[in-house]
């Protein structure tokens, strides 16, 4: 029996854990921004000593920890609670992969923009930055706090995807990597971390360069990884990359938008070039990942024309626009690449 059968048959109890999954996000997101976590680093504590290390109340706190307990991010024996190997690994502060910063994203941002879904369903309009009217790119690079921890949440959850992509692609035939709309600059530096022989360059926008610099020089890569500040529909590609990488980027756009970058690709590349493309990919039925269908209805709420995409569509688009070889394989999690070879 597949999971969505399971769910369909699951009941009034199925529908109530659907009601209630918000209760679940929240004490995440805030146990996460009180620091729970944190002081149980590598420790086994009792409530009262919990919450007089956040400097809260004891009634409170057991709620909320007890919370955590059931939903297996805390571990609780003999009065003493401690970290799962989850929690310990991603929501630590100060440790390699800590997701923190990308709760907080979600926990201010997306959770509230989420209340204006109806909305969003009855007008096909995004509803993010209604006050500003504009894009909503161009709105978050006006207020440089949020940009930067928009950008500090990604570069935490990219990890995962571009490890996998480093591992799986075979990069031997390829020398210089242009990564289009390269972010925080996480999977050009997962990559060339990998494979000695390549370099990479990203092109993004300004304020968005200057984030993936500081992120490439804490790795000391910047000798291979350079970064190109543009607008990568208005700007010509570069010439001399040899392989061309579109990360979580194309579910923003609509589909003439996707044509038209993939069009540019093709003709900057020489023969035997290749493009990647890294994103959530569904089925073509466009109902799994459940992750991925869910992102949909984000970028509906935050984006002009953006969506998550099938393996047919992409492919349909990458032999549009000439490109041969195209195969798809899964990544980590709902994520999946596209690639095809020029010809």
């Amino acid at each position: 029996m597949s999971d969505l059968e399971t769910k369909k048959q699951g009941g009034l109890g199925y529908l109530l854990d659907l009601a209630s999954s918000y209760y679940k996000s929240k004490v995440l997101f805030v146990s996460t921004d009180l620091g729970i976590f944190s002081v149980l680093l590598r420790a086994r504590k009792d409530v009262q000593t919990i919450a007089r290390e956040i400097k809260l109340e004891r009634r409170p706190v057991e709620m909320l920890l007890n919370a955590c307990v059931s939903l297996g991010l805390l571990e609780k024996k003999e009065g003493l609670y401690s970290n799962s190997s989850t929690a310990e690994m991603f929501l630590v502060k100060g440790k390699p992969m800590y997701v923190g910063e990308a709760f907080q994203v979600l926990d201010r941002r997306s959770y509230k923009l989420w209340d204006r879904l109806k909305e969003a369903v009855k007008t096909n309009t995004p509803q993010a930055y209604l006050e500003g009217k504009g894009d909503l790119f161009e709105e978050m690079t006006k207020n440089k706090e949020e940009m930067h921890a928009f950008f500090r949440g990604l570069h935490a959850l990219a990890y995962w995807p571009a490890s996998s992509l480093a591992r799986i692609f075979d990069f031997t035939p390829y020398r210089h990597l242009l990564d289009v709309g390269g972010g925080s600059g996480a999977y050009s530096i997962a990559l060339v971390k990998r494979h000695a022989h390549l370099n990479a360059t990203i092109l993004d926008l300004p304020p968005v360069c200057k984030i993936a610099q500081e992120n490439i020089a804490k790795e000391n890569l910047s000798h291979r990884i350079s970064t190109l500040p543009g607008d990568f529909f208005k700007d010509d590609f570069p010439k001399g990359v040899d392989i061309i990488l579109f990360s979580n980027l194309l579910h923003d756009w609509e589909e003439k938008k996707i044509e038209h970058l993939l069009k540019k690709t093709f003709e900057v590349l020489p023969s035997k070039g290749g493009v990647i493309i890294s994103d959530m990919v569904l089925s073509n039925d466009g109902t799994e990942p459940l992750y991925a269908a869910l992102m949909s209805l984000t970028l509906l709420l935050d984006t002009h024309g953006g969506s998550n995409y099938t393996e047919e569509q992409y492919t349909r688009w990458l032999d549009g626009a000439g490109f041969r070889e195209i195969s798809v394989k899964p990544l980590s999690g709902p994520n999946g690449i596209v690639t095809g070879t020029k010809p």
